[in-house]
This record gives C-alpha cells, sequence and structure tokens, in this order.
C-alpha cells in the first residue's frame, strides 16, 4: 500500500488539542512533507514532526504522538 504523509505539530505558543497534535495531511510526497515542515517551523510552529502512515486517513482520525514519533520520517530541528 502506498505511504501517505502528514505533519504534526503544536501551535505557536505550544499547545495541541488536549493532548493530541494538530495534524496538516494534505500533502503527496515525503520531499514535500519535509519541505512544508521546515516552513512550520521558521512560521514559528512548535513539536513540528513529519511522518508516515499506510493507509489514507479516515475522517476524523487522530493520530497521537506516540504514533507519530514511531513513524516519524525526518529529523526536523524544532
Amino acid at each position: 500500500m502506498k505511504s501517505s504523509f502528514a505533519i504534526a505539530y503544536s501551535n505557536q505558543d505550544g499547545r495541541d488539542f488536549n493532548g493530541i497534535p494538530w495534524i496538516l495531511d494534505d500533502i503527496n510526497y515525503e520531499k514535500e512533507c519535509i519541505s512544508k515542515a521546515s516552513e512550520m517551523i521558521a512560521d514559528g510552529f512548535q513539536n513540528v514532526i513529519p511522518f508516515r502512515f499506510e493507509q489514507r486517513r479516515k475522517r476524523d482520525e487522530e493520530f497521537d504522538w506516540d504514533y507519530v514519533k514511531e513513524h516519524r520520517i525526518d529529523d526536523v530541528d524544532n
């Protein structure tokens, strides 16, 4: 199955959604995901972690921080 890519993050104040990261998942390629993550860090977002998942994201599906860290695709500096 084809991998999908997403970015987990906290807002600029370091807040997430009640212990669950915010997710940006409209990303098609790994290189695009890493580039967007770098842009987000430059814009002040915190805890930015690009990651992959092996399925199409279901509506309202949540990824917790542990899942995101286990499936990270790049070491982006925060």
